[in-house]
């Protein structure tokens, strides 16, 4: 059976983000695009301009991005209600190392 074309829909993803027990602290979402690129956009309403523009025009493969909440639950994740505290990319390492 394959997936429905929507499974990794940014409203999908952030539902399974909302669902997440109170007990996790610190949550990890592994998936792929445009999915996962269109969400972090959604969710990020601060932090470093230049990795912001970065995200909404790239996101490649192992790409890594950190956004923090100020919430109560998982429940609380909401659009625009998250700080990109981090966007990491291949091309980014890269450049860092050198």
């Amino acid at each position: 059976m394959s997936p429905s074309p929507d499974a990794a829909s940014p409203e999908t993803i952030l539902q399974a983000v909302k669902e997440t027990g109170p007990d996790t602290g610190t949550l990890m979402v592994i998936g792929h695009n445009p999915g996962l690129q269109e969400l972090a956009a959604m969710l990020v309403a601060s932090g470093d301009i230049e990795a912001r523009e970065r995200l909404g025009r790239e996101f490649p493969t192992s790409a890594l991005v950190v956004i923090s909440f100020a919430m109560d639950s998982w429940n609380g994740v909401h659009p625009r209600g998250g700080r990109l505290e981090h966007f990491v990319t291949p091309e980014w390492l890269a450049a860092a190392t050198d």
